[in-house]
C-alpha cells in the first residue's frame, strides 16, 4: 500500500493544537491554572517546531451568555494571545431564534462576538 508522500501528497498533517474545550461553560478550572496549562502547551508545541500553532479550546459564553470575558477565562489568557504564545481564539456559536437570533443584526453574528471579546480583553494583536 502506498503512503501519501508516494502519491505526491506532501506538506500536510497536524499544524494546530488545541486544548481544554469550553472551560467557560462550567467555569470550574481556576483561571491561573488554565493560563499556565495553555502556556505550557504552547511552550511544548513551539519547542518542537516554531511554525506550529496553538489555540485554546473553544469558548461558548460570548454567544450563549452574552459574556465577552468568557467568564473570566479570556482576561486570564489575554497576555498569551498578545505575546504570541497563543495564535488565535475559537468562539463557538450557538444560535436560537429568541435568545441569539442570526437574523437580527451584526451584534448577533460571530464577528460581533469576536469584536466584543477582542475589546473586553484589550487585544491588539488579533
Amino acid at each position: 500500500m502506498a503512503n501519501g508522500a508516494q502519491n505526491g501528497i506532501v506538506g500536510w498533517g497536524v499544524t494546530t493544537y488545541s486544548a481544554i474545550n469550553e472551560p467557560d461553560v462550567l467555569a470550574s478550572i481556576p483561571r491561573g491554572d488554565y493560563h499556565d496549562a495553555l502556556a505550557g502547551l504552547s511552550d511544548g508545541v513551539h519547542s518542537v517546531k516554531t511554525e506550529l500553532r496553538v489555540v485554546p479550546g473553544g469558548f461558548a459564553t460570548c454567544n450563549s451568555a452574552a459574556d465577552a470575558t468568557l467568564r473570566g477565562y479570556g482576561p486570564a489568557i489575554a497576555d498569551l494571545l498578545e505575546d504570541g504564545h497563543l495564535d488565535g481564539i475559537d468562539l463557538h456559536t450557538y444560535y436560537h431564534s429568541r435568545w441569539f437570533p442570526l437574523t437580527r443584526d451584526r451584534y448577533f453574528s460571530a464577528q460581533g462576538c469576536f469584536d466584543r471579546v477582542k475589546a473586553a480583553l484589550g487585544l491588539r494583536a488579533m
